[in-house]
């Protein structure tokens, strides 16, 4: 398994001395206000989805997704999100959960993502390292490629797949992925690709 060690944090504060004194105090105060709102978000991002995590259980999908789009005007994707991620970090603290991104939280929350990488980042934060979207791939990535390699095999699939179209695209001038739905069955193409 690959070290999660190489991942630190560059925090460096803000330099203020290039703004007038008086707008600098109030952007410190903004930005402590900021920090202090941000350390409950998490957490109450993650009761938030436990507490719909419960609904979706009591109710039907359909009753679910109305309750949802009538009560929070909330888009039924963005539930599951939240939902999952109360699920896969479900005794969270409150002063660890202020460390992650909302975006790295979901994204540690799907279900292709190795629980070993979320212990990691978990264990990260509870050492005061921020995890960001682009360290929580970092992790991911970490992870699966030890634990998972067929899963980093489609990754690698499908990367070649978006290329391969962004060059058929740039060859002809128009879409061609419907000849990319067999790959890699070449014997489906056409024999002008």
């Amino acid at each position: 398994m690959k070290s999660t060690k190489a991942i630190k944090s560059n925090i460096v504060g803000f330099n203020y001395s290039g703004i007038p004194p008086a707008i600098a105090k109030s952007l410190k105060e903004n930005a402590d206000e900021i920090k202090r709102l941000r350390t409950g978000a998490m957490s109450a991002m993650l009761r938030i989805g436990a507490l719909l995590g419960g609904a979706r259980q009591t109710l039907r999908p359909p009753v679910f997704r109305a309750w949802l789009a009538a009560e929070f005007s909330m888009k039924y994707s963005t539930a599951r999100h939240w939902i999952a991620a109360a699920e896969k970090f479900p005794n969270l603290p409150e002063g660890v959960a202020s460390k992650f991104d909302s975006t790295a939280l979901m994204m540690l929350s799907y279900r292709t993502v190795p629980s070993a990488a979320r212990d990691a980042a978990v264990k990260l934060a509870r050492n005061g390292v921020p995890i960001s979207a682009t360290s929580a791939m970092v992790i991911r990535d970490a992870h699966r490629a030890d634990g998972d390699p067929s899963r980093l095999d489609q990754c690698q699939v499908n990367r070649f797949r978006s290329s391969l179209r962004a060059v058929v695209r740039n060859w002809t001038g128009e879409r061609q992925s419907w000849r990319l739905r067999h790959w890699p069955s070449a014997s489906r193409w056409p024999a002008r690709i």
